[in-house]
C-alpha cells in the first residue's frame, strides 16, 4: 500500500515528513491545538498552516472551529 507523505516544519524551519494515510481532520485539529499550546505568543494563520503543511483554507476552518468552541 502506498503512503503519501506530508511535509511539515518545526520551529527552526527543519522539514520532516509524516504519513498522510488515515490522517483525519480530527488529527489535524489536534496538531493545531498542540502547536498553539507550544506558542504562548500565538501564531499567524499562515504560520500554523506552513508548520503543519495544512492549506490556509483548512487552517482557517480549524481555527474558526476552535474559537467558536471557546
Amino acid at each position: 500500500m502506498h503512503l503519501d507523505q506530508r511535509v511539515a516544519r518545526d520551529e527552526s524551519g527543519t522539514a520532516f515528513q509524516f504519513p498522510t494515510m488515515l490522517y483525519s481532520p480530527a488529527q489535524r485539529c489536534l496538531d493545531v491545538l498542540e502547536l498553539l499550546a507550544d506558542a504562548p505568543d500565538g501564531l499567524a494563520l499562515s504560520a500554523v498552516g506552513a508548520r503543519l503543511a495544512i492549506p490556509k483554507s483548512a487552517t482557517h476552518r480549524f481555527l474558526a472551529l476552535l474559537e467558536g468552541r471557546g
